[in-house]
């Protein structure tokens, strides 16, 4: 077999695959998942609904794949994104800017993401339970370096930061609106209660980050300028 023709065929079905997952997404979020139909989705991708099939199964397959690509970003950026980066606490910061910078536009795509993945946790794993094992290997790291207290379970350390998202994102979840990252005029922003709630959801959840580590430092952690921490 020629492995030219190989290696087209396998860029060929990547690309098919990523322009079916991206307009899973696109439509997911601005119709909900109900109401999409994998007609819709074939259209959207310029592709047929046979091919479509011939990828995911069922449309809920659809929303693992979503799953395991958020998962694969997270494995790549831990693993190789982040070589410059010594503090494994900025790890921890930048994995959950990711996390967020990801999910916000999203959010009732991540909202049904989550729920099928609890029900169903045989056909991939939850991004949460994912997120919180890729974050305890990063607080051990932050123990050793001395960032973090040495007594503390790293799991559970995880579960809070994960805690930290999940508080923000039920929050944004209730404004059925996406609030904008890098943008202020959000309409879900627009009735703030208060200047902490006006916060950019990227700033948000990184002030409350920083607040826990704060709390359970060791001897060698460096706090977030406040100042970085709000920056919009």
């Amino acid at each position: 077999m020629n492995p030219a023709a190989t290696s087209h065929r396998e860029r060929k079905k990547a690309r098919n695959r990523q322009r079916m997952l991206d307009a899973a997404r696109r439509l997911f979020q601005a119709q909900s998942y109900e109401e999409t139909t994998v007609d819709e989705i074939a259209a959207d991708a310029g592709l047929s609904r046979g091919t479509v099939f011939n990828y995911f199964p069922t449309k809920g397959h659809l929303l693992y794949e979503i799953a395991a690509d958020e998962m694969e970003t997270l494995t790549e950026m831990v693993a190789h994104g982040m070589h410059d980066v010594p503090s494994a606490v900025e790890k921890i910061r930048r994995v959950m800017r990711l996390f967020v910078a990801d999910t916000v536009p999203f959010l009732q795509v991540t909202r049904r993401v989550l729920l099928e993945t609890l029900m169903h946790p045989t056909e991939v794993p939850s991004p949460v339970v994912y997120l919180e094992r890729t974050l305890s290997g990063l607080v051990e790291q932050a123990q050793a370096q001395g960032e973090v207290r040495a007594d503390l379970d790293p799991a559970n350390v995880a579960r809070a930061v994960v805690g930290v998202y999940l508080s923000a994102f039920f929050r944004w979840i209730s404004n059925r609106q996406s609030p904008a990252l890098g943008n202020i005029q959000s309409p879900a922003l627009a009735n703030c209660a208060s200047a902490g709630d006006c916060m950019l959801p990227d700033a948000e959840v990184a002030a409350m980050v920083d607040m826990l580590f704060d709390g359970i430092a060791g001897p060698n952690y460096r706090p977030q300028p406040r100042e970085a921490a709000s920056d919009a």
